[in-house]
């Protein structure tokens, strides 16, 4: 890349003096392209069974911000592509495009970089990254004391819970249990049975669709769904 310096004249008390002004390039492929990410690399948590989406923004960093119009002149100057490159243990649901979102297997931190190319002026590119830190979510184990068993619809969720009643289940993995059971439905309504407590015990005294969400120490939430069923040889 060439650089010209042009020299200005100022006029002053009969002589002329010589002012130096700014470096501007000479070249049409001067590339001061820019890309930035949200969200921003610093602070960012997400939950491992957590969508996040990432946008990037790339432009012409030769044009201030402080410009009257800068937005709009930025992106006027050019068009550009993106291409995403996702770390193990977590997924994109495109690579291309400025906006992506994200998907993990994994907790950690994850970093994903964006590399932004300006199309009329190819060789012209920019690389960012972001990272976001993924905390696991709780890994749920329901545990149903009296025998029950647990029977699937066709291989699919929800599950079929065959249970007699009254009784008792038990969550693990979390601190905090919400537990919720539809007992009626009336005109369109459902009336729900719902619990909320640190020990993730509930009697169980009604059957029909469920709905169970454990918190972790993180923070981090987990849901998880079925129907309460009566056995062949249950009361209730």
């Amino acid at each position: 890349m060439f650089i010209a310096l042009f020299m200005g004249t100022t006029a002053r008390a009969g002589f002329l003096t010589t002012t130096p002004t700014e470096s501007r390039p000479t070249s049409v492929d001067a590339c001061a392209l820019e890309v930035s990410v949200t969200p921003e690399n610093e602070d960012y948590d997400a939950c491992s069974n957590q969508l996040v989406s990432i946008v990037a923004e790339a432009f012409d960093g030769m044009i201030p911000s402080n410009t009257p119009g800068a937005g709009q002149a930025r992106k006027a100057m050019a068009t550009y592509s993106y291409v995403w490159l996702a770390p193990a243990g977590a997924s994109l649901n495109t690579y291309t495009g400025n906006q992506v979102v994200a998907s993990f297997t994994t907790s950690g931190t994850k970093a994903f970089t964006v590399t932004a190319t300006d199309l009329n002026n190819p060789g012209c590119t920019a690389t960012e990254t972001v990272e976001i830190e993924v905390d696991p979510a709780p890994l749920i184990t329901i545990f149903f004391p009296n025998s029950l068993t647990v029977v699937p619809i066709s291989g699919e969720q929800p599950t079929v819970t065959q249970i007699t009643l009254p009784n008792t289940i038990r969550a693990t993995q979390g601190v905090l249990y919400e537990w919720h059971v539809v007992i009626d439905r009336i005109n369109g309504y459902e009336i729900r049975q719902g619990e909320t407590n640190g020990t993730g015990i509930f009697q169980v005294g009604h059957v029909g669709p469920y709905v169970l969400t454990v918190t972790g120490l993180n923070g981090c939430k987990r849901t998880v769904r079925g129907t309460l069923v009566l056995s062949p040889s249950g009361g209730g």
